[in-house]
Order: structure tokens, then C-alpha cells, then sequence
């Protein structure tokens, strides 16, 4: 529901401004969203990046560590195999298998042999391992023949001596200090290379994060310009309109959706400065209306009771004494004030619509105020042509108004130019003088009421000539004009004559 008073009606305005920038706004292109979107998805990507460095540099320790792993595994396994290849031999070197001594401490030393040999040839897949390997198995078999062939003295077999079992055990441990050797330089190479992985992923690493943390920052700054501060700009015009200050603009010269939306707030905010004008306006003249109503009401019977007593006065050739005629020309001035005042206090209302051919009315015009005699007139050129809707007897009281001020404006020698054009919608009739013109601290305020650039002006002329132009549907406004002087504008919506429209140069 639309509110009548003043300030809800602003509000109300402000209102529907809002919801339709908000209504416009969803049709723009984010820009703005894509680009923050993309400078975050960037930021992302580089964090996800060192990630992914990250996790390949640990991958690949961990494989390498897996490497070490086993050799490590192969050389525990060479020393194991090489303590139970001496232990093996101790026992049967020193007499730990003659006639007296239990052959059960052999058996689980070769027994254990054994079972490292079998390990060790499982795990390993290289040839060259497997060779030596075969060399130790040989060896150790070897060994165990020896050392059971002193267990049967009695079945006559030759048996090596003891210089024959330990030239075997030094062949063996050759083999696997050889591959102990073997295993543990690869470890080193291998160890070497997880320091220079950790080396590298490191450096990538921080580089990456380095550079995500210095991007980051970047779009913090850009965030910053782009966003926050569009956005306080927009708060603090947002603060100043709620505080009743419509002069103040955003100033976001943007091609993006915070540069459309401060010129949409800016066009709102001088939509609502003309309302609120309006309002006042209104306002202001019906208060003023009011008072005249009043005044014009007590004024008239005395000088309508002062000019009949003139009317007695006057001899028999109706003319009055000279003292009568100043008062008689001053109580005439006083009634046309009267008549201005009542014209004013009166409700514009709904005006006629009839097609109005502006050219010749204000031909008309200008013919009438020849007429009449009144002013030093100046020479007048009437172009253009146009038709309006209205009532015509309105719209001739605003054409004498501004045809007579500026007459008075040029004096006589001077030039009043009017010019009718006519668009689509409306038609503009201007016109203006060869006079001073009108100071730029007296132009806000032609319209008030009882406000005269004339030092015998009343005020009420521009007033009532707005008051009708605006109840029209149309309005009047001021500007300095091309020759120096004061051009007034009148807007009227257009009738739809069917022919083409002149529109003057």
C-alpha cells in the first residue's frame, strides 16, 4: 500500500529503488565472482601443488627406504649365516662331536646354516649373489661331510684334517664378508640418495608454499582495492543517505558489478532528491495556498468596495481627479495580487485533455501582449510546431507568464526567441530572452512562492505556471540561454496527431 505523508513516501521510494537495483543486480555479469573465484582456486592449486610435491618426495624415501630395507635385511642375514657357518665349525674343530659329547648341538648349528642359506637364496634375484651363494652352499656341504665322517671312525672313510675344514670356513666368510661389503655400499648409496631426495622435496616444497603464501597476500591486497573497498564506499553512501544527505555520490568508476551498482545508487539517490523536492514543494504551496486563500478572501471586499466608491467619483466624463487616479491605478495592482493569490490557493486538479496546437497559442500569446500595450516590447521569433494535450486556457496563463517576464527581461531593442519541438512523448516549448538572465543563487528558488528576481514582481507567476505544468503531467525548468539570458522550458505530454512532427533547430 502507497503512504500519503511526506517522509513515508521517500521511504517508500527508497523502498522500490532498493528492490529494483537488487532486481538489476541479479542480471549482471559477475565479473567480480569469476575473478575472485579464479585468483582462489590459483591459491589452491599452488597449496595443493606443494602437496603433491610433498607426498611425491615422501613416495619416494619411503621406496628407497624399502631398498635399504632389504639390503639391510641381506646383510643381517650374511652375518647370521657366517656365525652359525663358525659355530658349526667350532664344534667340530674341537672335539665337541667325540665319543663322549651329544651330536645335537651340530645338528641345530647346521640345521640353522641351512635354513639362512635356504633364506638367503630365496630373497636374493641376482645372479652374481647367487653364485657365491652356490660356492657357500658347496662349502658348507663340504664341511658337514667332514664333520660326519669323524662321527664313523669305524667305516674306514679318509678324512681331511682340520687345516682342510678351515681353509672351507675361510672360503665362506670370504664370500660373506664380500656380500656384507656388497650390501652395505649399496645401503650408503642408497642413504645418500634419500638425503638428496629430502633435500629437493624440501626445496620445492617451501618454494611452492613460499609462493602460494606471497599469492595469497597478493589476493588479500587485491581483495582489498576490489572488494572492501567498493563496498565501504558503498556503506558510507548507503550512511549518508539514511542520514538525509542526497547530494553525496559513490564514486566507483568500475566496469563491474560494484561500479553498476554505485550508478544505480547514485541514479536512486537523485531520483529521490526530486521526490523529496516535490513533496516540499507541494507542501509548501498548499501552505501557502492556504494562507493566500485567506488573505485574498479579506483583501478582495475592501478593494472591491474601494474601486466602487472610484467608480462614483469619477465626473461626467468619467474621468477622476488626479490624487484618484494614483489610488484607482494602485487599487487595481492590489486586485490583480488578490487575483494571483486566489489562482494559487486553488487546487490544480485534473486538467482537460484536449489537443492543443502550442505554435499558434503561442503566436496568440505574443499577439495579445502587443495588443495590450503594456510593456516596451522586443522583437519576437516564434519557430517550431507541436501539439499537446491540455486545457488550453491553462496552458495560454503559463505560456503569458513566461512570454511576459521574458519581454520584461529583454526590454525594448531586445530579442524573446520561442521554440516549439516535439518528440514521440512530449512537447518542449522554450522560451528565452536577450536579458541578464537569472544568478545561479536565485535559480534554485524561481519557483517558490512570493520569490521575484522584480523588484514590483509578486512571485506567484512562475509558481502557479509550475503548479499547472506539473498537474498536466509535464514541468518547467530554468537554464542560462545561448544568447545570455534566462531560458525557460515547458514539457507537455504529446498528442498523437497522426502526422510527422517538426522538431525545431
Amino acid at each position: 500500500m502507497r503512504p500519503d505523508s511526506p517522509r513515508d513516501v521517500i521511504a517508500w521510494r527508497g523502498r522500490r529503488g532498493v528492490a529494483a537495483l537488487v532486481g538489476e543486480g541479479a542480471g549482471f555479469r559477475r565479473t567480480t565472482g569469476r575473478r575472485l573465484f579464479f585468483a582462489l582456486a590459483t591459491v589452491v592449486c599452488a597449496f595443493a601443488l606443494a602437496l603433491i610435491f610433498a607426498f611425491a618426495g615422501l613416495a619416494d624415501i619411503q621406496r628407497i627406504l624399502d631398498r635399504m630395507a632389504k639390503h639391510e635385511e641381506a646383510m643381517r642375514l650374511s652375518l647370521e649365516l657366517e656365525t652359525a657357518v663358525r659355530y658349526q665349525y667350532s664344534i667340530q674343530a674341537y672335539g665337541a662331536l667325540g665319543e663322549n659329547s651329544p651330536f645335537g648341538d651340530y645338528t641345530r648349528a647346521r640345521k640353522r646354516a641351512t635354513e639362512l642359506e635356504r633364506e638367503i637364496a630365496l630373497r636374493s634375484d641376482d645372479a652374481g649373489e647367487l653364485e657365491w651363494l652356490r660356492e657357500v652352499e658347496r662349502a658348507s656341504g663340504e664341511l658337514d661331510r667332514i664333520a660326519r665322517a669323524r662321527t664313523t671312525r669305524a667305516s674306514g672313510q679318509s678324512v681331511g684334517g682340520p687345516d682342510s675344514g678351515y681353509s672351507l670356513v675361510s672360503s665362506i666368510e670370504a664370500h660373506l664378508d664380500g656380500e656384507f661389503a656388497r650390501q652395505h655400499a649399496a645401503t650408503v648409496v642408497l642413504r645418500s640418495e634419500v638425503s638428496a631426495v629430502q633435500r629437493s622435496t624440501l626445496r620445492s616444497v617451501l618454494a611452492l608454499f613460499i609462493s602460494a603464501a606471497a599469492f595469497a597476500l597478493a589476493i588479500g591486497v587485491y581483495i582489498s582495492r576490489t572488494v572492501a573497498r567498493p563496498l565501504a564506499s558503498l556503506q558510507d553512501g548507503a550512511a549518508r543517505l539514511s542520514s538525509g544527505d542526497l547530494d553525496g555520490r559513490i564514486e566507483i568508476d568500475r566496469h563491474d558489478e560494484f561500479g553498476a551498482l554505485a550508478a544505480q545508487f547514485n541514479s536512486m539517490t537523485d531520483s529521490l532528491k526530486k521526490h523529496q523536492d516535490r513533496l516540499v514543494q507541494s507542501e509548501k504551496l498548499a501552505s501557502v495556498g492556504r494562507l493566500a486563500a485567506g488573505v485574498a478572501h479579506e483583501l478582495n471586499n475592501p478593494l472591491t468596495v474601494l474601486l466602487g466608491n472610484l467608480m462614483q467619483r469619477r465626473n461626467g466624463e468619467g474621468r477622476l481627479a488626479k490624487g484618484d487616479r494614483v489610488i484607482e491605478r494602485e487599487a487595481l495592482r492590489c486586485k490583480e495580487i488578490v487575483q494571483d493569490l486566489l489562482e494559487f490557493s486553488r487546487p490544480a486538479g485534473v486538467p482537460d485533455r484536449d489537443p492543443v496546437d502550442m505554435r499558434e497559442l503561442c503566436e496568440d500569446v505574443v499577439r495579445s501582449l502587443g495588443e495590450l500595450g503594456q510593456l516596451p516590447l522586443p522583437r519576437f521569433d516564434v519557430q517550431g510546431s507541436g501539439t499537446a494535450l491540455g486545457d488550453e486556457s491553462k496552458l495560454r496563463q503559463i505560456l503569458v507568464n513566461l512570454v511576459k517576464n521574458a519581454a520584461e527581461a529583454a526590454g525594448l531593442g531586445g530579442q524573446v526567441r520561442i521554440r516549439v519541438a516535439s518528440s514521440a512523448k512530449a512537447v518542449e516549448v522554450a522560451v528565452s530572452d536577450s536579458g541578464p538572465g537569472i544568478p545561479a543563487v536565485a535559480r534554485s528558488r524561481i519557483f517558490e512562492p512570493f520569490f521575484s528576481t522584480k523588484p514590483s514582481g509578486t512571485g506567484l507567476g512562475l509558481a502557479v505556471s509550475r503548479a499547472i505544468a506539473v498537474a498536466h503531467g509535464g514541468d518547467i525548468a530554468v537554464c542560462d540561454g545561448s544568447g545570455g539570458g534566462a531560458l525557460f522550458a515547458l514539457t507537455l505530454p504529446c498528442a498523437a496527431t497522426g502526422g510527422p512532427r517538426h522538431v525545431a533547430g
